[in-house]
């Protein structure tokens, strides 16, 4: 099962969930839907009825599977339907703002769009994939949506000192690094930097400039117009895909490819 994204903090937002299992509210919502749809049968008599169906939930695990699924599968694609209205509102933003980092072939015809947080414990995990991923499909690159949301006073210096390198064209190292460490101090930033070769205190300067600051509330105001409230949420073509889901970015790219195709 892939990992869902990592949500934001409790003064943000509400988060999203995209993970399923047995947890109290989809039981009690699985129970509740199963004896709201049986609750129509005139043979059952009423006072026994929902000792029956619980019974009958509790003694049959995959029929309360099966429910939740399909609850869950129903979230889904409500939440896919509205993803489609905002993706076509927004579409310039999302994939035409020269501001964003891009990694990969700039030229490729197949995109995905990351929103990431360098402090999204997921996204860190799933960094290693995706750069395989990208590896293995020339055909595509990777929009980076610097997103910082999951602590965002840390987060958004993140953000800041990895944008403020973009023009040097070494971003994608910056990023991997980042996304592959820990940092609990300022200073280990700058030391990070510095082994990579740049001149960090330019990098600093540079990230607290107004265009790299206004372009991050940029983006925060466009993943909240899409509903993004947590880490890591990808975009291909008109498809969302939540959290760290290969599989999910796979089927993405290859209906991408088809499209493309024709």
């Amino acid at each position: 099962m892939p990992n869902p994204p990592e949500t934001v903090k409790p003064d943000l937002p509400p988060p999203a969930r995209w993970k399923t299992g047995f947890s109290k509210p989809n039981i009690a919502i699985a129970l509740g839907t199963v004896a709201v749809v049986l609750a129509g049968a005139p043979y059952v008599v009423p006072g026994v009825q929902s000792l029956q169906v619980r019974q009958g939930l509790t003694n049959q695990p995959k029929i309360l599977e099966e429910t939740i699924k399909k609850l869950d599968e129903v979230k889904a694609a409500e939440k896919q339907k509205a993803a489609d209205v905002a993706i076509k509102a927004n579409y310039e933003a999302l994939y035409d703002d020269p501001r964003d980092p891009v990694i990969g072939d700039a030229n490729a015809p197949i995109t995905i769009i990351e929103f990431a947080d360098y402090n999204c414990g997921v996204c860190k995990a799933f960094t290693p994939e995706l750069e395989a991923l990208l590896a293995e499909n020339t055909d595509v690159k990777l929009i980076i949506k610097e997103y910082p949301v999951i602590d965002p006073v840390p987060s958004r210096a993140l953000a800041s000192y990895a944008l403020a390198t973009k023009d040097s064209g070494r971003y994608d190292e910056v990023h991997s690094a980042f996304m592959t460490s820990k940092f609990t101090t300022e200073a280990d930033v700058m030391q990070a930097l510095t082994t990579l070769g740049f001149d960090a205190q330019a990098v600093a300067t540079k990230a607290k400039s107004e265009a790299i600051q206004d372009h991050i509330n940029t983006v925060e105001k466009l993943g909240a117009q899409l509903g993004i409230n947590g880490t890591p949420t990808f975009i291909v073509g008109g498809i969302l895909v939540n959290g760290a889901d290969l599989n999910g970015l796979n089927a993405a790219i290859a209906a991408q490819r088809k499209v493309t195709a024709k």
